[in-house]
Parts: C-alpha cells; sequence; structure tokens
C-alpha cells in the first residue's frame, strides 16, 4: 500500500495551499502504525518546525474518551443508561423549564443516556449567571459542582426531545465523578491513561509537567486569514476545571493509542480489555431515531452521519464515503480529529491548533478519511 495521496494531500493542499499550521497524523490497523508524518510549523512566526512529541488542546475530541470511561462503569453495573441521572447527582431532579415566565417540571427527568447523546435540554453556554458565579467564588471547581449549577438554569426543551450540542458530556463527567468517588481526570487517569501508555494525557490538573502546546491559531472569519491567537489554552472555562467535553492535552501518538484499543474492539496492543466489543458496538450504534422527536444530527464530518453514544457514526454512504458502516470518532474546535472503524481495526488521530477552521477549510477532515481508505485499498 502506498500513502502518497494522502501525504500530498496533506503536504500540498492543506499545509501549501490552505496555509494551514503545522498538523500531525497517525494511522494504524490492528495495533500496527502503517503511516505517521508532520508538517509545516508548530510555531509559524519563528519558522519552529512541528515536533512530534508536542502536546494539543483536543476540545472536543476529549468527547469520545469520557464516554469510554463512563461506558467502563455502566459494563461494571456501576451506571446505567436509561435510569434518571439524579439516582447518581440528585442535582438533576431541580431541573426545570420556564414556561410563559413560569418555573414547569420537565415530563421526564434526564436520564444517563439523555446525557450521552446530546438530548438533555441544556446548551453549550457557560455564561449563564449561576454557572459564572461559582467559577467567581470557588478557586477549585469540580464537574459535580458545575452540574449543580448547570440545572439551576431552565433548560431548553424537554429532555429526549431531540439532539442538541451542549454541555451534556461535561455533565456525564460529572455522573462519572459521582459513581466513581473520584475526581474525574482522576478516575479517566486509573482506567484509561495509564493502562494505556498515555503519559503525555490529562487535565491541566492531572499532567505531571506543564504541557509543550504548540501556539494556537485561529481563522478570521471576515478575511479568512490564519491569525495569531491571544492565549496559549482556552476552552472557555477555568484551568482548574476537569472538563469532560473539551479540556483534555494529548500528544498524537497518545491519543493514537485510544483510538486503536477502541478500533480493535476495546483492547489495546498489550491485552488490557478497556472495553467489551459489544460495549464498543453499542457506543458506535445509532441513538436518536429511537427516541428524539427530531433526530435531525449534522457534524463537521460530512454526510451520512447519525449520532451514538456521544459519537458520530457512518450510517449511509450515498455520497461515496470510503469508510464502512458504523466508523465512528468526532473531531475538535481546533482542528483534532478522531477516526474509528472496528470492521477494519483501522484508526486515524489527526491534530492542529487551528480555531475556526471550517471558516477556511470547510470540510477539512473527509479527504483524511476517504484518502485513507483509498491508500489502505479498502
Amino acid at each position: 500500500m502506498s500513502f502518497k495521496k494522502l501525504d500530498n494531500y496533506m503536504k500540498d493542499t492543506l499545509y501549501k495551499d490552505s496555509s494551514i499550521p503545522g498538523c500531525d497524523i497517525i494511522i494504524k490497523q490492528g495495533h500496527k502504525t502503517l503511516f505517521r508524518a508532520q508538517y509545516g510549523y508548530a510555531d509559524m512566526a519563528n519558522k519552529t518546525a512541528v515536533d512530534p512529541k508536542s502536546q494539543y488542546c483536543l476540545y472536543s475530541c476529549t468527547k469520545p474518551v469520557t464516554v469510554a470511561g463512563a461506558m467502563r462503569l455502566v459494563e461494571e453495573g456501576r451506571l446505567e443508561l436509561d435510569v434518571p441521572a439524579s439516582r447518581y447527582i440528585p442535582a438533576f431532579a431541580d431541573a426545570f423549564l420556564l414556561v410563559d415566565g413560569v418555573k414547569k417540571a420537565p415530563q421526564k427527568e434526564i436520564t444517563v443516556r439523555d446525557l450521552f447523546t446530546m438530548s438533555a435540554g441544556f446548551t453549550y453556554s457557560f455564561a449563564t449567571d449561576p454557572i459564572q458565579r461559582l467559577f467567581e467564588s470557588e478557586d477549585k471547581v469540580s464537574t459535580v459542582d458545575l452540574a449543580r449549577a448547570a440545572v439551576a438554569s431552565p433548560l431548553e426543551f424537554e429532555p429526549g426531545e431531540h439532539f442538541r450540542y451542549s454541555m451534556c458530556h461535561d455533565l456525564l463527567g460529572a455522573v462519572v465523578e459521582a459513581v466513581s468517588d473520584m475526581p474525574f481526570g482522576d478516575y479517566q487517569k486509573k482506567v484509561i491513561f495509564e493502562p494505556l501508555g498515555m503519559k503525555s494525557t490529562g487535565f491541566l490538573t492531572t499532567l505531571k509537567e506543564p504541557p509543550t502546546l504548540p501556539p494556537l491559531y485561529g481563522v478570521d472569519v471576515n478575511t479568512k486569514d490564519v491569525v495569531s491567537e491571544d492565549r496559549i489554552y482556552h476552552h472557555g472555562l477555568r484551568n482548574n476545571y476537569e472538563s469532560g467535553g473539551a479540556g483534555m492535552i494529548s500528544t498524537v501518538e497518545d491519543y493514537s493509542l485510544f483510538a486503536d484499543t477502541m478500533a480493535c474492539g476495546g483492547t489495546s496492543a498489550d491485552g488490557y480489555r478497556l472495553l467489551r466489543s459489544e460495549t464498543v458496538k453499542l457506543i458506535h450504534s445509532e441513538q436518536l431515531k429511537s427516541f428524539t422527536v427530531n433526530a435531525a444530527f449534522t457534524c463537521a464530518a460530512g454526510a451520512g452521519y447519525g449520532y451514538g453514544l456521544g459519537v458520530r457514526t457512518l450510517v449511509n454512504k450515498d455520497e461515496g464515503q470510503r469508510s464502512p458502516l458504523g466508523e465512528f470518532g468526532w473531531d475538535g474546535a481546533a482542528g483534532s480529529y478522531v477516526l474509528m472503524d472496528t470492521k477494519n481495526k483501522v484508526s486515524v488521530f489527526f491534530a492542529t491548533h487551528l480555531l475556526r477552521w471550517p471558516a477556511r477549510l470547510g470540510t477539512l477532515h473527509a479527504p483524511i478519511r476517504d484518502l485513507t481508505y483509498e491508500c489502505l485499498e479498502l
């Protein structure tokens, strides 16, 4: 097999033609690394080449890892999907809607499954008064603290009514913290990071050393130019908060260990079973059509995807997508992208540090997906 076409796309289309900052990619199949390459500059001003050991702000590529940690608790019988989330965090029972200015209890309580599937009624705004007061008054904010503050503002819709991209996975991290009786970051470190050998992965609270992050860039939505951002690390929250939706920092090498484990049915290269294969299959089984009033879902990876338990999952190939049905994963605000395919045991992880990338690049990741499978002759 030859990865020349993918290499040319990365080198010419992304880096040279689109002026994307440095990026890093790794492709594995069945625990074997088939392709690994870096392109461009980590620091454009100083012409510093991409360092394969650099860590990246993963933003929403944190979500699949949060899902895996939570599903481990489901496997162990400590967490149930179709029970009220208030069983684990009583404050969830206080969730309410505003109807004509009057507080009203929802028709059904928020379930754990609602948190997995982004259908609980929350938004992605952390600017509500209860949350802002929490972050301003507390030096250390736990995931459970955030959950209590989140339900102090009204829900936007009835739980289970439809999908809305939101803070649900931060709140799922709170449930994990409550059930495991451990700080969320410590739990993830115990069951995922350490067993898989992800030594350079964690939250700012759990990393042993300060992260070696490349500068963060963004796209000016008006001019489409790539510009420097005036911050090194940003996801809208405090540095000491362990965000299950956006807070992880990792290297491409480290994250590929997780992606490869999931693509191989939940078992790592050295035999550690993170999850059973049946659990991995459940994660990438489409969920929304079975219970929401409006199951409409779109994602940055392009057409053909539905939503599983916290991941996109390919449900039709009408536009000629090269990956198989059931291919799953997610992406991040600064350009990171993970693909996991249990049929072929293929995983892809790509990282860069470019916020608002769709404004310049559109479907950045779909060509990476399709060229990967073309190069693999699959």
